[in-house]
């Protein structure tokens, strides 16, 4: 009877149990339902203390990109020597790493991202140097040429550097180095010419030999617009008309420029100026119809009297009537 009872017990246990296990089963599936029609979703929980702490991962660089690099931090490292035989050698190497990767840019090349935490040591290096050093012009060129992408906004140090180097070949650097010296020679005539009294006129000879140099350049690789551009912000649209810069090639494409630039030109001197320019080139290229239709434009008897008085112009116009 005792075994029977306890036999009895031990069938009720068991049944308690698999009931207990069935129930918390079908409680965790209902719960899990709910969550999906609720449209909870699990969010992983993230330390943000941690997160800020972590250093980002440093980028793999390929074999030839580390030889690069070595290459320009051997040559920096040269450059803080004491040793002045070591400086050539040095400097050499980056010119031409620099100039070899400017020459077509499409992003920031390799050795101005490689160069960039060196800045600040290479303009030590510059300044420290003697003028009598033979190498701190060229050292002055590269300078200008990181600074393009490494100066501060509104420094012009591009400038400044350049205007300390050899003042000579400045599109060997690139095309991209050539935009942003213009600009910032633009910005130095203006500021020069703000802080120069009315009744003087302001000392801008040294920016005049970059311009000499940069605008050949310009209108010799179909940019004649950034040539326009920065001899209007200079004030000397005249050397379009007293240097062979424009040519049976590209005089088309000036004058097209400088007639629509007009539009956004208030001052009255310096219009003048552009339909001038436009007529001379006009006439110095014996296109007598298109200059006469500037001198239209501006009302000017004389230029109009001047070209039917011309031999070539008179006959030319002439067949117009």
């Amino acid at each position: 009877m005792y075994c029977l009872a306890q036999l009895f017990a031990h069938l009720l246990d068991e049944v308690f149990c698999i009931f207990l296990s069935c129930y918390i089963t079908v409680a965790r599936m209902a719960k899990n339902d709910g969550a999906k029609e609720d449209g909870a979703v699990a969010v992983p929980v993230v330390d943000e203390k941690k997160k800020s702490t972590e250093k980002p991962q440093p980028e793999e660089l390929s074999e030839e990109d580390k030889v690069l690099k070595e290459g320009l931090e051997l040559a920096v490292t040269r450059l803080r020597e004491d040793d002045t035989s070591l400086h050539k050698q040095a400097l050499d190497h980056l010119i031409s790493e620099i100039k070899s990767s400017t020459s077509s840019m499409t992003s920031v090349p390799k050795p101005l991202k490689f160069l960039r935490a060196h800045y600040s040591d290479l303009k030590s290096v510059y300044e420290s140097w003697p003028l009598m050093h033979s190498m701190k012009r060229l050292m002055a060129d590269v300078m200008s040429v990181l600074a393009m992408t490494m100066a501060e906004t509104g420094s012009r140090e591009c400038l400044r550097f350049k205007l300390q180097g050899t003042l000579v070949n400045i599109a060997s650097w690139g095309h991209e180095y050539v935009r942003a010296l213009a600009g910032e020679i633009s910005e130095e005539f203006n500021q020069r010419t703000l802080e120069t009294p009315a009744d003087d006129e302001a000392n801008v000879d040294d920016l005049m030999v970059l311009v000499d140099d940069i605008v050949p350049f310009q209108m010799q690789h179909n940019a004649e617009a950034e040539a326009v551009d920065m001899l209007l912000e200079v004030q000397q649209l005249n050397k379009l008309v007293d240097t062979p810069v424009v040519d049976e090639r590209n005089y088309e494409r000036v004058c097209l420029y400088l007639l629509r630039s007009a539009a956004f030109v208030a001052d009255p001197e310096d219009l003048d100026t552009l339909f001038n320019t436009a007529y001379s080139i006009y006439r110095s290229q014996k296109k007598y119809t298109d200059a006469l239709r500037v001198a239209i434009k501006i009302d000017s008897q004389e230029r109009i009297a001047e070209l039917f008085s011309a031999d070539s112009g008179a006959s030319e116009l002439q067949r117009m009537q």
